[in-house]
């Protein structure tokens, strides 16, 4: 039975009701009439067939963007060709990399970020040393600019206090670690170049990020 003849059996059903003569006075009950109304708005068991009720949420977004996102100014580096690029994991991130020895490297951009000194301090506080020296003692640090950019660069090394994708996620310490990153006062948007890995591979790459470093461009 097609649809339409399933709301077509009803309806006629309702027509005789409705006729003089017939049982009773002619008039139907609310009910019996809100009763034929239903039966024929459903369509027949063959249309629902094999259908699962949908439950879970849709997502609208998957990976809102931050506060700020809508202007950021796109930016490059030119990474040497031993760095292998990698799809960025945030909406924040420019472009990601992978370096020989296990470290990575991420250009990014936030409106907002707070002064140049904030954030290199931020970054020197996320490493501790054995010896119990304040991290800021052993960091070096670096006044440049960059293609009209005025930029700083801090380097940093000890046992680095990892926190993976969230700020606010267990603490895993890295023993031998280091950061190489820069701020760049770019406006109105702050970029970011932040490296960091085992000590031994930043080394291993130093000339490589000091150029990369200098490279930079705003799009």
């Amino acid at each position: 039975m097609s649809f339409h003849q399933g709301i077509g059996t009803p309806l006629a059903a309702w027509n005789r009701r409705l006729r003089p003569g017939r049982s009773g006075s002619g008039a139907v009950p609310i009910a019996a009439l809100v009763g034929i109304l239903g039966t024929a708005c459903q369509p027949p068991p063959d249309v629902l067939a094999g259908l699962e009720p949908r439950t879970e949420p849709v997502a609208v977004h998957a990976d809102p963007a931050p506060a700020g996102a809508a202007t950021i100014q796109p930016a490059r580096i030119e990474a040497p060709s031993t760095w292998v690029a990698r799809p960025p994991t945030s909406t924040m991130r420019i472009a990601e990399w992978g370096l020989p020895g296990g470290a990575e490297c991420a250009l990014f951009a936030f409106a907002g970020g707070g002064s140049v000194d904030a954030n290199v301090r931020r970054w020197i506080d996320q490493f501790e040393q054995t010896d119990g020296t304040a991290p800021a003692e052993r960091a070096e640090r670096e006044s440049l600019t960059v293609d009209g950019v005025s930029a700083e660069i801090v380097r940093v090394r000890g046992t680095f206090l990892s926190r993976g994708a969230t700020m606010d996620g267990p603490v895993e310490a890295k023993p031998d670690w280091a950061l190489f990153g820069v701020v760049y006062l770019t406006d109105p948007t702050m970029h970011f170049l932040k490296c960091v890995g085992p000590a031994a591979a930043l080394d291993g790459e130093a000339e490589s990020l000091s150029r990369a470093a200098r490279s930079f461009r705003v799009r």
